[in-house]
């Protein structure tokens, strides 16, 4: 069977507010996973946070030119920095500055053991992990926007150029990803098309990428799902998953033929018009299949008594009839047989009509997921 082809979704988030928590950043990335095949991080927060996390695996060396390059900004601080640097540089030392370079070093050493525990609690408080562990599957990829050409890689202007022009690539006709923007930079990337700043902006591929995720975001267990669980569900459903993929883009080209894209205020509506119309009634049925597979799988365990009463009846049918003894074991036999054989075919017939919704992907989902 011939491979599809690779399905790249770039998710581009700036977040509201000044607080360090990347829920928005997580529960996006958390749904590009579980549609695309591989998936880019674009956030500010993330760079950031990948940034200070670096200063984890430093040596104990870099740790302190680390912390007297920050000292160094602060008033006086450039004088402390060029005495630290003179004492480390100097090859031999007297008494007075050995006990000097001594007693420097342990409080800078001090001092990096307290912040590397201040990160630490930061990235833990923002669930910076659970990208780490999608970044180690490496189905998950992070986008510095360009932190390494920046003079200043916090620069609040420089990162939101560096947004604001990724999202012109991702936008363009000759883009191969699929974008999905959190709610400002989908603020940003309409305002954008609106002035003409994309020439010809190609918006089929995120109106196919935010019906996804909404979708994938309206499963119940989806909210509290960890990553691992997550990445598990995602390696164990790509039956399911190209179906979903073949639904999702056939309502995309139903919702854009109707002149809506995901940038249009109306998506939100639409999409969810959508969900009602065709996902949520697919999942009623799936359900209600599941339940009757549920119960035949339970006839079928019992098939050798269920046998056995039918065979009983019908011997009881027989003779009361006027049937003979060899008439009689023909017939409970066949009628035996017959119930777990049909019983049997039934359920086949059930599974095959089940797990041929395009849908059922949602409902495998929100099991593995729980």
């Amino acid at each position: 069977m011939t491979r599809d082809p690779e399905l790249h979704i770039t998710v581009v988030a700036f977040t509201k507010g000044a607080g360090m928590e990347m829920t928005d950043e997580i529960a996006l990335t958390k749904a590009a996973l579980l549609y695309a095949d591989r998936v880019t991080l674009a956030s500010p927060k993330a760079v950031m946070f990948a940034s200070i996390a670096g200063y984890l695996s430093a040596n104990e060396s870099d740790r302190r030119d680390v912390l007297m390059e920050m000292a160094a900004t602060l008033r006086g601080g450039a004088a402390v920095l060029a005495a630290w640097q003179k004492l480390a540089a100097k090859k031999y030392r007297t008494g007075p500055e050995i006990i000097a370079a001594t007693q420097m070093r342990r409080k800078l050493d001090d001092s990096a053991g307290k912040m590397a525990a201040k990160i630490e609690e930061m990235l833990e408080d923002a669930k910076a992990g659970e990208l780490d562990r999608a970044m180690q599957a490496g189905v998950l990829e992070l986008d510095t926007l360009g932190a390494e050409r920046i003079s200043d890689p916090l620069s609040k202007d420089g990162i939101t150029e560096a947004v604001i022009e990724l999202i012109g690539d991702v936008l363009a006709p000759s883009a191969s990803t699929y974008p999905m923007f959190s709610e400002i930079t989908g603020g940003i990337a309409r305002a954008m098309v609106r002035e003409g700043k994309i020439d010809g902006a190609e918006l089929a591929p995120t109106t196919q990428a935010h019906i996804a995720g909404r979708f994938i975001s309206a499963i119940e267990a989806f909210p509290d799902a960890p990553m691992d669980v997550v990445l598990d569900a995602r390696g164990k459903l790509q039956g399911p998953l190209r179906r979903f993929r073949a639904g999702v883009t056939r309502l995309s080209r139903e919702l854009s033929g109707g002149g809506i894209d995901a940038l249009d205020p109306r998506f939100e509506q639409a999409a969810d018009d959508l969900y009602r119309e065709h996902v949520a009634t697919a999942l009623q049925e799936i359900e209600e299949l599941s339940r009757e597979i549920g119960l035949r799988n339970a006839l079928l365990r019992s098939s050798p008594k269920a046998a056995r009463d039918v065979a009983l009846a019908t011997m009881a049918l027989v003779a009361t009839t006027g049937g003979g003894v060899g008439e009689l074991a023909t017939l409970a036999a066949g009628a035996g047989a017959d119930l777990v054989g049909r019983t049997a075919i039934r359920q086949r017939e059930l599974r095959d009509k089940r797990d041929q919704n395009e849908f059922v992907f949602l409902y495998e989902a929100d099991k593995r997921l729980a």
